[in-house]
């Protein structure tokens, strides 16, 4: 089966080929683990290290894998994340138990979080590397069972993606394609373009369409308003609850107890709404807290009292991500605050005193 790129083998050959780089420089070892990929990293064979080559980007934390290697066959172990692969080069067979996907240059596979067993001629492939709740669909991410309708829409094991098996299937997989090599121009001539444009966004909408082409639309219309209505007086608490307790230990484990919310639907759900993690959120609502606090400094503030008042532990990291964040040591702001106030007494002073 060729996919939508069969006409245009040059363009299909050259995507992201200009910024392969060796394994070892091009990506963390650990994320290869994470996809359906051989961790090429830990073979000690010098041909092997030699002959592999790899590009990665992270858009709207989907990953963007580009790698390419040589002949192997290797089992692969259950992963979290949903990898769609496009062959470039080479073929490949993905085994699943008593299930076999047999894959060639020019086809699309959808591989979920299943062992299997990689076997390939040299090969070059690019990997959308996904996490389950970042294909939801918007009207049904909602709702408490989102993340589970995702998670059950997705095959047991590897499933090529034909392109004429229907036709919303083929143009979904031509505007991915379409999608990458956009990609792979802009990040030669404009790679902050890319999270500008939310190209991660856009694949997993596009991802999303190929799983399910004709989701459950139950929220329509007023109830559909009114269950977003729940959800963001759900996730105002929350945000309420955690400016309240700033000073206390949060992590994801905590803010679930205290919400409706699974840890992994909230680590979507800040990433929707927030555009970052939970932990980025609440660090930058600690560091934001602590330099109002220090400006507003009382005489019997001091800089760990602060940095403990804003939940920091850990004096050297509460200065570490101050300095990064506001390129100014703590304690040189809270010296200034006291040079201000002791200004602003004596000019007080110098206007009461009798003329």
């Amino acid at each position: 089966m060729t996919g939508p790129w069969s006409a245009r083998t040059t363009e299909q050959d050259s995507l992201f080929s200009r910024y392969l780089l060796p394994l070892k420089e091009a990506i963390p070892g650990s994320l290869l683990e994470e996809a359906a990929l051989p961790p090429l990293h830990r073979l000690s064979d010098s041909t092997t290290s030699s002959s592999s080559r790899a590009f990665h980007r992270v858009c709207q934390s989907v990953h963007l894998i580009a790698l390419s290697g040589p002949a192997i066959t290797i089992p692969l172990g259950s992963r979290r994340r949903l990898s769609l692969m496009y062959v470039q080069r080479g073929e490949l067979e993905l085994q699943h138990e008593h299930q076999r996907c047999f894959c060639r240059a020019g086809t699309w596979v959808l591989v979920p979080g299943c062992s299997l067993t990689w076997k390939s001629s040299a090969f070059r492939v690019i990997c959308l590397l996904i996490s389950p709740e970042q294909i939801a669909w918007s009207p049904d991410r909602c709702r408490p069972d989102a993340l589970a309708k995702a998670d059950s829409n997705l095959p047991e094991g590897p499933r090529v993606v034909h392109t004429s098996s229907t036709r919303v299937g083929r143009v979904v997989l031509e505007m991915l394609a379409a999608l990458l090599s956009a990609a792979s121009q802009l990040h030669g001539d404009d790679p902050d373009l890319l999270e500008r444009l939310a190209i991660g966004d856009q694949v997993c909408s596009l991802v999303a369409a190929l799983i399910d082409p004709k989701p459950d639309r139950l929220c329509s219309g007023e109830s559909r308003q009114q269950v977003v209505s729940q959800e963001d007086d759900h996730f105002n608490a929350l945000i309420r609850y955690i400016k309240v307790n700033l000073h206390q230990p949060l992590n994801l484990t905590v803010l679930a107890k205290q919400s409706h919310y699974s840890t992994r639907a909230l680590q979507y759900a800040f990433r929707n709404r927030l555009g970052c993690t939970a932990t980025q959120w609440i660090r930058n609502q600690r560091l934001d807290l602590a330099w109002q606090l220090l400006q507003t400094a009382t005489p019997e503030d001091n800089v760990t009292r602060i940095a403990q008042a804003c939940g920091y532990r850990s004096m050297s990291l509460f200065s570490i991500e101050f300095q990064r964040r506001f390129h100014i040591k703590p304690s040189v702001l809270l010296r200034s605050t006291r040079d201000s106030q002791c200004v602003h007494g004596a000019t007080q002073d110098d206007s009461d005193a009798p003329l």
